[in-house]
């Protein structure tokens, strides 16, 4: 029994030594992952944003936290595409839309504003034979917004679309795994306002505001994440 305990001991040594230590035949012919067409990636990360512009959502709502998740496809060296899934908040600032005296409606006054999106992106690595690869990304959205209030209160704006582009790079840590760095810019269509919200423009005031609204608003979000490369 003991010996077999030490020859689970011994093989488990190794095993972890595989793992963790340098590929030398990788380091020999170079980043084998980057000459794979075909390699698929997932991965996910975290970050921050900041909202501005002239439609209501960067007329009411800051900044906050998000998080996302990414399934990528290389098709060729320098060349891939992706899919994201990105969940992203934005705290309320107000006053939103207000009365004949300048007071907030009740009714379309909210806490937060909760912006899922999914996105298809094409990139283009500017860079793509060490371990530290940068790249432009280009992509387009579609978001479902939740202006979520006190409670459980939640108002629905319309789905819309969104413009993206990103500057990124990723760490690798091993040949498969890599810290994914970046920043981007997503512009956002649509005025931002519910359907119940528009109700209230049978008040000739308020019709005025809604109709004075803008319909883009501009998000600069920087983001950190994890890729793994699943390699052929």
């Amino acid at each position: 029994m003991r010996k077999i305990n030490l020859w689970l001991g011994a093989v488990f040594i190794a095993g972890v030594f595989v793992v963790l230590a340098p590929d030398s035949a990788n380091a020999q012919r170079g980043r084998s992952r980057l000459e794979r067409p075909g390699t698929v990636a997932i991965g996910g990360g975290g970050g921050y944003g900041v909202m501005t512009g002239n439609s209501r959502y960067g007329l009411d709502f800051d900044n906050g936290g998000m998080y996302y998740i990414t399934l990528k496809y290389m098709i060729g060296r320098r060349t891939a595409l992706s899919a994201v899934f990105q969940n992203q908040s934005y705290g309320w600032k107000g006053p939103g839309l207000l009365d004949e005296e300048g007071v907030p409606i009740p009714t379309a006054v909210w806490e937060s504003l909760v912006m899922n999106t999914f996105e298809g992106h094409f990139i283009y690595y500017l860079k793509r034979d060490t371990d530290t690869s940068t790249y432009m990304d280009i992509g387009a959205a579609v978001y479902r917004p939740e202006l979520r209030g006190a409670g459980l209160d939640t108002g629905f704006p319309s789905l819309g679309g969104a413009l993206i582009g990103a500057l990124g790079t990723e760490l690798f840590l091993r040949e498969n795994w890599a810290i994914d760095l970046q920043a981007r810019g997503v512009a956002f269509l649509g005025d931002g306002y519910t359907s119940t919200e528009k109700l209230l423009g049978d008040d000739e005031h308020v019709a005025g505001q809604i109709d004075d609204t803008g319909n883009v608003s501009v998000a600069g979000q920087i983001s950190v994440g994890l890729l793994y490369y699943i390699l052929k």
